[in-house]
């Protein structure tokens, strides 16, 4: 019987150089998972960080949805806010990255 491939949704509001960087090195490095992405460009921060739960509920709904097996956001992320509009998310697992 074949392993079951992981699903990951990996979050990242303000994607500036730093957090770009992580996101591709996390998925390189562990290709054993089936990762979705969802990264917003690293412009307009004050409007970025309040806006991305808004953004994402509205723009991705469909992605986010989806069945996941962990939810892994940086810190810009507004996680409190997307779990309330996609409460799928809420149900995840969820590891909120700092750095």
């Amino acid at each position: 019987m074949p392993a079951v491939t992981k699903r990951i949704l990996l979050l990242s509001a303000y994607d500036a150089a730093s957090h770009k960087y992580w996101r591709q090195q996390l998925q390189q490095q562990l290709p054993e998972f089936n990762w979705t992405q969802l990264a917003l460009p690293a412009r307009h921060f004050n409007w970025r960080i309040r806006s991305n739960a808004m953004q994402w509920a509205s723009q991705e709904y469909e992605r986010l949805t989806q069945s996941h097996d962990l939810l892994l956001a940086t810190s810009m992320v507004d996680l409190a806010t997307l779990r309330g509009l996609i409460p799928d998310l809420a149900q995840i697992p969820s590891v909120l990255y700092f750095h």
